[in-house]
């Protein structure tokens, strides 16, 4: 008889092999929602058994980052399944997970069909402002075990004959708009917050609010890759020229002692390229920076991109961009001030001779002046979030909806389609993915 030492290794394993699939089933959740989440999970295993399906207790191994093992499978999903509550918009980290898998549907260039479902589980009075105006599928009180029946079968159905898109969207109709262009959105978002706190005057960039030179000392950490070695050498020569008595920690190849740098900095900036973050390093130095912005109470992480925004993975196009060059804002300036000059940088790590444009300069000095603002004041308006709120920005105006303005009914035709037995829903010790001490948080 095997021990019980040896059915827990069994169940681990068992654990690890799923986890190495790719994910198709994302269940997003708040920590109050874990009793949900435990009978969502067990139903949508028990009608598709063939479906990796995720949440982040179950797939998150000792030591791992949240932020680097979710945003990953993120990437991979067909389905998001929101189990939607009071608490649940008031999470960072769900509001993060919302956005991404939004924005993945969304996007104009996507390469996989995707749904996003959200299921309203208890009650509540507003819906924020970020989550837009999904429908949401009525879960509530007693009908909660039967409608995850239903919709259980019907994912089983829409994986079958792949039209998981077609068979969902109704629940984002009211958020897309075949005239809309995601892209164009952001653009336009970081050209208003330029505009809102900015001015261009004779080839300077100036900030609308006076800021003085900090007078006391600050640790800044600079993140790039030998991509942007160039840029981080403008940026750092013009930071010292602003900021003399920093601390300056630059890191460019991650090693031994980056994670003590992260924690010691004040601020942070780093320079985002498809380089520097594919490599699993690079993305865990993402994943750690992103985890100690979720924690502050002022913006001290900022963003910077010398190129168009890489689309490796989908949530470092929904950044809080402090500069993105390909930006119609600096294509501008750099048409109006079309000089280069030669700057020398004596800086161990980044010194050297680069040539820089006018507009290089200007959009760095405006990175500098957040660092300044960031510093002094803490953050803009509501500039706090690692992920853009995508749908808020989409729309001209943003007012909270009532919940009883989006909830709708589960779809009569998916009472046709069966339902699982009772027996679903007595205890099943042999299962290896359940694990209350991983749900409780």
């Amino acid at each position: 008889m095997a021990t019980y030492l040896d059915t827990c290794s069994q169940n681990r394993a068992k654990q690890i092999a799923l986890r190495q699939k790719p994910c198709d089933i994302y269940i997003s959740y708040s920590d109050a929602g874990w009793k949900e989440l435990e009978t969502a999970y067990k139903i949508l295993k028990a009608n598709n058994p063939d479906l990796n399906i995720f949440y982040d207790k179950l797939g998150l191994e000792n030591g791992h980052n949240w932020t680097c093992s979710v945003y990953k499978v993120l990437e991979e999903i067909r389905c998001c399944i929101l189990l939607v509550t009071r608490e649940y918009f008031k999470s960072t980290k769900c509001k993060e997970v919302f956005n991404i898998a939004v924005a993945q549907r969304l996007f104009e260039d996507r390469k996989k069909e995707m749904a996003v479902i959200p299921v309203c589980v208890s009650d509540f009075l507003f819906v924020s402002e970020w989550f837009g105006n999904l429908s949401i599928i009525d879960a509530r009180d007693d009908l909660f075990e039967r409608t995850i029946e239903k919709l259980s079968v019907k994912l089983n159905e829409s994986f079958k004959y792949n039209t998981i898109q077609e068979d969902f969207d109704w629940l984002i109709q009211n958020e897309m708009d075949s005239n809309k262009c995601f892209k164009t959105i952001l653009r336009d978002y970081r050209q208003e917050q330029f505009h809102e706190n900015f001015f261009e005057q004779h080839g300077m960039v100036i900030s609308m609010t006076q800021l003085e030179t900090l007078e006391s000392p600050c640790n800044i950490l600079v993140c790039f890759s030998n991509y942007d070695r160039r840029i981080a050498g403008l940026f750092v020569d013009i930071l010292l020229h602003e900021i003399p008595w920093i601390n300056l920690m630059l890191l460019n190849k991650p090693d031994k002692n980056s994670f003590d740098h992260i924690q010691k900095a004040d601020q942070i900036v780093m320079f985002v390229c498809e380089d520097y973050l594919t490599s699993p390093k690079g993305l865990e130095i993402l994943s750690c920076c992103l985890g100690r912005q979720r924690k502050s109470n002022r913006r001290m992480l900022h963003f910077a991109c010398t190129s168009i925004i890489p689309s490796c993975f989908t949530f470092l196009r929904i950044l809080p961009y402090s500069i993105v060059f390909s930006d119609q804002i600096w294509g501008d300036l750099r048409k109006r001030y079309y000089h280069k000059e030669d700057v020398k940088v004596f800086i161990k790590g980044v010194n050297g001779k680069f040539t820089c444009e006018r507009f290089e300069y200007m959009a760095l000095e405006k990175l500098v002046q957040d660092i300044m603002y960031s510093e002094r004041f803490g953050c803009y308006p509501d500039e706090l979030q690692n992920i853009i709120p995508f749908l808020e920005i989409s729309r001209e105006r943003v007012e909270w909806l009532v919940l009883d303005d989006v909830v709708v009914p589960c779809p009569k035709e998916y009472d046709e389609l069966g339902c699982l037995s009772e027996s679903l829903f007595e205890p099943d010790t042999d299962d290896p993915t359940i694990d209350e001490d991983m749900l409780t948080t």
